[in-house]
C-alpha cells in the first residue's frame, strides 16, 4: 500500500500491474491545481486515480478516464480504499472520445505520455511514449478538451523538456486559451511543467 498526503488529506492507493506508478509529474498535478466545490472535474489518463480521489472530496462531480482497463480498475480500487464512491464515475475511453459533444467540464487534467519514441520497446510504452516527437497524444488531448469546456473553464497538461513544450503552449494559445506554467519539477536532465490553459473569452 502507498500513501500520498494532499493538503492534509491522505490518499491510500495500490499500483496494479501494467499501470503507471505515480511519480514527480503526478504529484506536481496534485500539488498545483486549484479546485472549487462547484467544479465538474475530469481526469484523463487516470492511472491509479490519485487526482480523481483528491478531487472527489472537493468538487461536485469527478470523472476519471483511461484507455487501459487495468487503470480503470486501479482507479476504482483507489476510490473504494478512500471511500470516494459518491460523486464520481470511471470510464474506459481513448481520451475524450466516449463523451457526447454536450458534455462540459470546468477542469480537465491530463498527465500524458510525453516522451519521444525511440528504439527501446517496453510493456509500459503506452504510459511514457507520446508519439514520434512526444507531443502527438497531448495535441489530440488539447483539440478534444477544448470542445468540452466553456468560458471560465481550465485545462491542464504536463509537458517535458525532452519533447517540445513550446509547441504545446503555442497550440493551446491558438485555441484561445490564456496559458502559463503553474509549477515544475526537475529530475536529473529533465524538467516537467504543469501547463494551465484558461478559457476566459
Amino acid at each position: 500500500m502507498n500513501e500520498h498526503s494532499f493538503k492534509g488529506d491522505k490518499i491510500d492507493f495500490d499500483v496494479h500491474k501494467g499501470v503507471y506508478s505515480p511519480a514527480m509529474d503526478s504529484y506536481l498535478v496534485l500539488d498545483a491545481i486549484e479546485l472549487k466545490p462547484t467544479d465538474t472535474f475530469l481526469e484523463i489518463g487516470c492511472g491509479v486515480g490519485l487526482a480523481t480521489a483528491m478531487a472527489s472530496k472537493i468538487v461536485k462531480k469527478a470523472i476519471a478516464v483511461d484507455i487501459s482497463l487495468e487503470a480503470v480498475r486501479n482507479t476504482m480500487d483507489t476510490l473504494r480504499r478512500n471511500t470516494r464512491l459518491v460523486n464520481n464515475s470511471v470510464i474506459q475511453s481513448d481520451l475524450l472520445t466516449a463523451f457526447h459533444s454536450s458534455a462540459k467540464f470546468s477542469v480537465i487534467v491530463f498527465n500524458p505520455p510525453y516522451l519521444p519514441a525511440d528504439e527501446h520497446k517496453t510493456s509500459m510504452d503506452h504510459a511514457f511514449i507520446g508519439g514520434i516527437t512526444g507531443t502527438e497524444v497531448s495535441e489530440r488531448y488539447i483539440a478534444q478538451a477544448c470542445k468540452h469546456i466553456e468560458k471560465n473553464s481550465t485545462i491542464y497538461v504536463i509537458v517535458s523538456s525532452h519533447s517540445n513544450p513550446d509547441h504545446i503552449i503555442r497550440i493551446m494559445e491558438e485555441r484561445g486559451l490564456e496559458v502559463q506554467s503553474i509549477g515544475h519539477r526537475i529530475f536529473f536532465m529533465e524538467r516537467v511543467d504543469l501547463i494551465q490553459g484558461k478559457l476566459t473569452a
